[in-house]
């Protein structure tokens, strides 16, 4: 019989390792992807201690948001399993491990925080307008490509202010001229 729960625990752990690594890269990808968010939260003000907290707390709003579905699905289960042993005439009570449900949800909130603060506190040492860019720094972040992009398609204003530009130089070449007969 040890050997059966020897073997369950370890693929319990491999199972919660696996899950802890996905919440930590996924974690870590959303912050690093945010990170000119971050930066113009900065420029709007606020202390990096304040955007590393805001940072933090969605971190566990994600844990919390997790274990409440999670639970919700467990539960929906353990009630059709108990459901369908009473059509069997076997009664049984559920019991909930409550001391390893909770180490493990405490484990993902630690894990969680970590994830998502260390890759904004490593982005936050960076000027904040460095990271804010500029409109025209956006590359993969849903715009056009620069061909098609619509300000392409029309005709821009630099365009007609090159145009004026030529002109007065074109202008001011011949009253040049001019002066120099």
């Amino acid at each position: 019989m040890l050997g059966t729960a020897a073997g369950v625990m370890l693929v319990l752990g491999i199972a919660l390792l696996y899950a802890g690594i996905a919440l930590a890269n996924t974690l870590a990808m959303a912050t690093s992807d945010r990170v000119r968010d971050l930066a113009t939260l900065r420029l709007a003000g606020a202390t990096t201690w304040q955007v590393l907290r805001m940072v933090a707390a969605e971190a566990l709003m994600v844990v919390v948001v997790g274990t409440v579905l999670g639970a919700l699905v467990a539960a929906l289960n353990l009630l059709g399993l108990w459901a369908a042993l009473g059509i069997l005439e076997v009664w049984t009570s559920i019991a909930v491990p409550w001391e390893p449900l909770g180490i493990t949800v405490g484990a993902c909130a630690i894990l969680a925080v970590l994830s998502a603060v260390a890759p904004a506190g490593l982005s936050m040492r960076r000027r904040p307008v460095e990271l804010a860019g500029t409109a025209s720094d956006i590359g993969g972040c849903g715009a056009l490509p620069r061909r098609a992009s619509p300000s392409r398609m029309t005709r821009r204003p630099a365009e007609s202010s090159r145009r004026v530009k030529d002109w007065y130089t074109v202008r001011r070449g011949k009253r040049l001229e001019q002066r120099d007969e």
